[in-house]
């Protein structure tokens, strides 16, 4: 199955595990799609557990949940906090070309983390006049003026495995209070798909569609 009928999809990555906690069930769930994730920093800049090790965490991710169609690329030496907008565009276009994709996904621009926001303002200048689908998922700091339109159910075994994945694939990360379980569990409920009966869901906003 294709997410959205779409073959490969490129995926903005702010810090290491930012898609594996808002949409990696929506992978899971979408083998014949490719989501190629594009890391940005290796965490944020005053993060005590910054580094190379962050990257190698995320890789371990995805392969104890057993997907086949990630792929993985990494933007070295640029600082989301210090270069423009405009340098990094340029440094993304040189290390990929944009137009093998038909989907990108970013953070959202309503978030309280300023690193997603700086993220969220490369989408756009990305794709330009291409006819690529964009896609903002939700994180675990993404504020309330935002809304999904487009949700990814998970069922209460999904919920209870991604967690357990997350758990052992993130050792550096566990003491931070959006990995406790509460935590998690709460960001995966929304009352607009609890309507359509989903427990839990991966929470989408579609910015341009194109078929």
């Amino acid at each position: 199955m294709k997410f959205l009928n779409k073959n490969r999809a490129l995926c903005l990555v702010p810090h290491p595990d930012d898609t594996a906690f808002s949409m990696s069930w929506t992978v899971k769930k979408h083998p014949d799609t490719i989501f190629e994730m594009l890391y940005l920093t290796p965490g944020g800049f005053t993060d005590s557990t910054r580094g190379e090790n962050r990257y190698k965490e995320d890789v371990q991710f995805w392969n104890t949940l057993g997907v086949h169609n990630v792929r993985f690329h990494y933007l070295h030496g640029y600082e989301l906090e210090r270069d423009f907008t405009s340098v990094l565009i340029n440094a993304v276009e040189r290390l990929i070309d944009i137009k093998q994709y038909d989907a990108v996904f970013g953070p959202t621009e309503f978030d309280s983390n300023y690193d997603h926001v700086l993220v969220n303002r490369l989408m756009m200048p990305l794709v330009r006049s291409l006819p690529i689908t964009t896609i903002e998922y939700r994180n675990a700091s993404t504020l309330y003026e935002w809304s999904p339109n487009l949700f990814v159910e998970l069922t209460d075994e999904d919920m209870t495995n991604k967690i357990s994945v997350m758990w052992q694939s993130f050792p550096t990360q566990t003491d931070a209070k959006y990995f406790e379980e509460k935590n998690i569990r709460n960001f995966h409920t929304d009352f607009i798909s609890g309507k359509r009966g989903f427990g839990y869901s991966e929470m989408f906003r579609l910015r341009h569609f194109y078929m």
